[in-house]
């Protein structure tokens, strides 16, 4: 998740804009433009799916376990 607020708070320098106009690699990879609710819609993306990540995890090591 930080490096995705990194990149959008990067984004109020302007230079991932002026970058971006040449190579679409980093328009991908860093946007062109700051918008502040991105900043509440990475945790939303992120923590369901590290919390799903962690119990398949957990799933599995109990299984081995078993064995």
């Amino acid at each position: 998740m930080a490096w995705c607020w990194g990149a959008e708070l990067f984004q109020l320098t302007g230079v991932p804009a002026a970058l971006s106009e040449h190579s679409a690699l980093v328009r991908l990879a860093l946007g062109t433009s700051f918008d502040p609710v991105d900043l509440l819609w990475y945790p939303a993306g992120v923590v369901p799916l590290v919390a799903v990540h962690l119990l398949l995890r957990k799933r599995l090591v109990k299984s081995k376990i078993s064995y």
